[in-house]
């Protein structure tokens, strides 16, 4: 899972994790949408967890 999550979306450092809090945003089938650094908190991207859970 981690080299699949990190290898399919790039942050800031490219393909690395900084720390194993970073969060993935996935869609239904797995794909990952987006990525979020460790201080950012779930309801900081409520409204795109909303988005992905509607479609």
């Amino acid at each position: 899972m981690w080299v699949f999550l990190r290898g399919r979306i790039g942050g800031i450092m490219g393909s690395t994790i900084k720390w194993n809090f970073t969060k993935f945003l996935c869609d239904r089938n797995g794909i990952p949408i987006e990525r979020y650094s460790p201080p950012t908190k779930p309801y900081e991207f409520k409204d795109e967890i909303i988005k992905l859970l509607d479609n």
